[in-house]
C-alpha cells in the first residue's frame, strides 16, 4: 500500500459517550476525513433487520431463532434465505422498516456498478 492509500486514521475523542447518530455521523466525518471514506450507518444492528424480517413474514419466526442469539452461521443462512425467497415482498418490506439499510445497500450496490445478468438492480 502506498502512503497516499494509508488507511485513515480516526481520532473520536470528541464523541460524546452518548452522541445521537446524526452527532456520530458528524464526528466520524470530521475525524476520518479521507476521499474513499463513506460512513454509512446501519442505525439499528443485524438483529433488527432479522427482527424485521419476522415481522414482515411470521412464518420465519422458528428459522430466525438462532439468528436472533448471535449465531453468525444461523444469520448468514437466515439472510441467505430470505435473499433466495421467490417474493420481493419480504425484502422490500425489511427496507421499509430499516431505511438505513436500505441507504447502505445503494452505496455497496453503487460502488460494484451494474449487475450482470437478469437479477440486476437491488433486491
Amino acid at each position: 500500500m502506498r502512503p497516499s492509500e494509508a488507511r485513515p486514521r480516526c481520532d473520536l475523542k470528541e464523541l460524546p459517550k452518548r452522541a445521537t447518530v446524526e452527532e456520530a455521523l458528524e464526528s466520524f466525518r470530521r475525524a476520518c476525513l479521507h476521499e474513499r471514506l463513506q460512513v454509512l450507518p446501519l442505525v439499528e444492528n443485524l438483529e433488527s433487520l432479522v427482527s424485521a424480517a419476522v415481522r414482515c413474514d411470521p412464518s420465519l419466526e422458528r428459522r430466525a431463532e438462532g439468528a436472533l442469539d448471535k449465531d453468525l452461521n444461523a444469520r448468514d443462512k437466515f439472510f441467505n434465505f430470505v435473499a433466495a425467497m421467490p417474493s420481493r415482498s419480504v425484502r422490500d418490506c425489511i427496507l421499509a422498516e430499516v431505511p438505513s439499510f436500505g441507504e447502505v445497500r445503494d452505496a455497496v450496490l453503487g460502488l460494484l456498478g451494474p449487475m450482470p445478468g437478469p437479477a440486476a438492480g437491488p433486491s
